[in-house]
């Protein structure tokens, strides 16, 4: 399911409920993901990564669960603003590659 939110934000969730994707990159708009999603378990720990080892003016704008053959959730990937990274996390929220 595909949901949009009156603030812009897409979501896309599984059949199960479970979120899937969250996207803030709408209508030629871009915005940073809200912080209550960023406080998220393994989120949380990818929103320090960026903060730490990015510049101060990049933030995330989607977050995208990565599953393997099986369906398994096996981490996540996230787009910055400047579009030119696509960072890999593992499910706990370590940065992979």
């Amino acid at each position: 399911y595909d949901v949009v939110l009156n603030s812009g934000y897409k979501i896309e969730f599984s059949l199960d409920g479970t979120w899937e994707s969250v996207d803030g990159k709408i209508n030629g708009t871009v915005k940073p993901m809200p912080e209550s999603f960023l406080e998220l378990d393994s989120i949380l720990i990818i929103r320090d990564y960026v903060k730490v080892n990015y510049a101060e003016n990049l933030f995330i704008v989607e977050v995208d669960k990565e599953h393997d053959k099986q369906g398994n959730h096996t981490g996540y990937e996230i787009d910055l603003n400047d579009n030119s990274h696509d960072i890999k996390f593992d499910k706990n929220g370590n940065k992979i590659g």
